[in-house]
């Protein structure tokens, strides 16, 4: 029962707090320092089950910011000689122990976490995911994702866990800038594995920007009848004043359309070819 949340009613009450009762007829304490006026014999609550002391099963009707089966980013309160601790959003925070640590984490750094019970029948964090993390199984080729760093290998690149469920790789080549864990992303799938998994890229497809420059620049040639003063040689600020793109960008995308005989130079300009 522990790390889920329940609906259970309030059977009895004594000085310690009160008795609840699930559906599956489970008994949860609910401390007394939890219990409000309206907190009355058959009220339903809903509360999470946190704790296991003397036989019992402890319950608070605060809302954790993560529950067992979830993967959840969370703040690093403390770091400590016997572990580190978390902010999980109850009065006492959530132990990570060291042998589930897979990187250094800072303190007031934001990071993925799974949630499991150890040995001791207690609620503790792991950096451990990746077998948590499912096949994918609603994103295709060429869809951007968002996701939460929980790995990076200078050799491969940055693992990346797609809505904190589905597994990602950002190859090195595909990377852009330092990345680091807990940072998010918005990537591009490039590819799906055959058991699910998904290889991502930071960069945009680049005939897809290109085609978008041409179009702007074809659109453009058709309302000025057929003919803009612009070529390889333009002011950069006059290009991007005009299509709102960059030097280099414009070049690409004039090449593309003279290529597919689109346009034609004509006296220092580009010309719709007929």
């Amino acid at each position: 029962m522990l790390g889920k949340s329940y609906k259970a009613r309030i059977k009895t009450k004594n000085n310690r707090g009160a008795i609840l009762v699930t559906s599956e007829n489970k008994k949860l304490l609910l401390p007394a320092s939890e219990l409000g006026n309206d907190d009355i014999i058959d009220t339903e609550l809903n509360v999470f089950v946190y704790n296991f002391d003397r036989g019992e099963y402890i319950a608070t009707k605060k809302t954790p910011l993560i529950e067992l089966g979830q993967l959840k980013v969370l703040e690093v309160k403390e770091i400590s000689k016997i572990g580190i601790f978390l902010d999980w959003g109850l009065e006492k925070d959530l132990f990570l122990p060291f042998q589930e640590v897979t990187f250094k984490p800072h303190k007031g750094m934001h990071y993925l976490f799974g949630l499991y019970v150890d040995k001791s029948n207690r609620l503790c964090a792991t950096m451990r995911i990746k077998e948590s993390l499912v096949p994918n199984d609603c994103y295709k080729e060429n869809d951007w994702i968002t996701g939460t760093v929980y790995g990076v290998n200078r050799d491969y690149g940055a693992f990346v866990a797609v809505d904190n469920k589905y597994d990602g790789l950002v190859h090195n080549k595909d990377l852009l800038g330092v990345v680091t864990e807990g940072e998010s992303l918005r990537a591009r799938v490039i590819s799906i594995t055959d058991d699910g998994k998904l290889n991502l890229s930071l960069r945009d497809r680049a005939h897809m920007v290109i085609d978008d420059d041409a179009d702007k620049i074809y659109s453009k040639l058709v309302k000025n009848d057929g003919f803009l003063r612009f070529n390889d040689k333009s002011s950069p600020n006059e290009i991007r004043k005009t299509f709102g793109i960059s030097k280099s960008s414009f070049k690409k995308a004039i090449g593309k359309l003279y290529k597919n005989k689109k346009i034609e130079f004509f006296n220092d300009g580009i010309k719709l070819k007929r």
